[in-house]
């Protein structure tokens, strides 16, 4: 799920095609033209603030763009590499940072305007796992998920990762957000419980904070 322009964009996944979008100032749901193929594992959907990029993932290399304006979907350079569960799509200033999963460490970099894909610093370990990556435009955080407690950082201009402080407890099906306001990153443990977490990048630091009303 993605915001741009007042909407939620949402590709259903559990082997669908289903893609729609929800409209925050109406609360309504519109469904929108269908993705170009069945998504399952890993797949991701992130957007260069113009266009919807769907990274399908499933057991395949395939990378499609949506174009709002025309409600019609356009296939991308492949990515060189197929990926799976563990993967992940993030845009930052110009590109979008892929781990690929599939067990793998490897880590590729979209180009926007160029329409292509370059191999950047393997991952420091195989992603296998269902999570999130997020960005605060200089860095990429990474939990390794897959019932671990491993947590990276890399380095955007330096193309180099770092293992930060282990989590508290074990991750997994788990929520990672980042707020700018504050500088900080929020963590929902999920895997069936009710932990909610904060990360302090300044002191690589992480705190937990009151319990979810229900587990995740």
């Amino acid at each position: 799920m993605v915001y741009l322009g007042g909407y939620m964009y949402v590709q259903f996944g559990g082997y669908q095609k289903k893609f729609a979008r929800y409209d925050v100032a109406t609360n309504t749901w519109e469904e929108l033209t269908d993705l170009p193929d069945y998504v399952l594992y890993g797949a991701s959907i992130d957007t260069d603030g113009t266009y919807i990029y769907v990274l399908r993932a499933s057991g395949t290399s395939d990378f499609w763009r949506y174009n709002i304006a025309t409600d019609t979907w356009s296939t991308m350079t492949a990515m060189t590499v197929v990926a799976n569960t563990g993967a992940e799509l993030v845009y930052v200033g110009g590109y979008f940072y892929v781990p690929a999963g599939n067990n793998t460490t490897a880590f590729y970099r979209y180009s926007v305007s160029g329409n292509s894909w370059t191999v950047r610093t393997v991952v420091p370990a195989t992603l296998n796992g269902d999570h999130n990556i997020v960005t605060d435009g200089t860095y990429i955080y990474v939990t390794r998920s897959g019932a671990t407690t491993t947590h990276y950082r890399y380095s955007i201009g330096g193309n180099s990762w770092t293992t930060l402080t282990a989590l508290p407890q074990v991750v997994n099906y788990h929520g990672f957000v980042y707020v700018s306001g504050v500088d900080k990153y929020y963590l929902f443990r999920g895997n069936g419980t009710y932990d909610v977490w904060v990360y302090n990048p300044t002191g690589d630091t992480m705190t937990q904070i009151t319990d979810l009303p229900a587990a995740l």
